[in-house]
């Protein structure tokens, strides 16, 4: 009898705390069917993966066209040295003159600037159609 009472009181408290908890697990349903389904179709991967995919092939196509626009290239380098270079030669003579023209080592001072600048202006003039239709592959 005593262990009847005790299964009444736990199957009245756990149906109470079920129905209790059980409202605050309810789902919002006011949400109106389009808002439904715009959620959904927000949240399904497999809707956004496909619309990534649209703006990937959007981008590859720009990028095709841009081949068509030139482009230009700069460069430029400076140089400066001044250094005091000695030449070391072994003495000879010019049968001719009986003279020798160096006499060992020679040194001289070596100074100067050096600049170079570069400009290059590219653009594509024919691809044989392959722009064009991976373009046209694209869309």
């Amino acid at each position: 009898m005593e262990i009847q009472i005790k299964i009444k009181k736990y199957l009245t408290l756990s149906i109470l705390t079920f129905f209790s908890l059980a409202g605050y697990a309810k789902i919002d349903v006011s949400i109106s069917l389009e808002k439904a389904i715009e959620k959904a179709i927000e949240k399904n991967r497999s809707i956004r993966n496909k619309k990534l995919e649209i703006e990937k092939l959007n981008l590859q196509e720009k990028g095709g066209w841009n081949k068509y626009i030139p482009t230009l290239e700069a460069t430029a380098i400076y140089f400066y040295f001044d250094n005091r270079l000695t030449i070391d030669l072994p003495t000879a003579t010019i049968p001719i003159l009986n003279y020798p023209p160096v006499d060992g080592k020679i040194a001289f001072d070596n100074y100067g600037n050096l600049f170079n600048r570069r400009v290059m202006a590219k653009m594509l003039l024919f691809s044989g159609l392959q722009i064009l239709n991976a373009a046209k592959a694209l869309q």
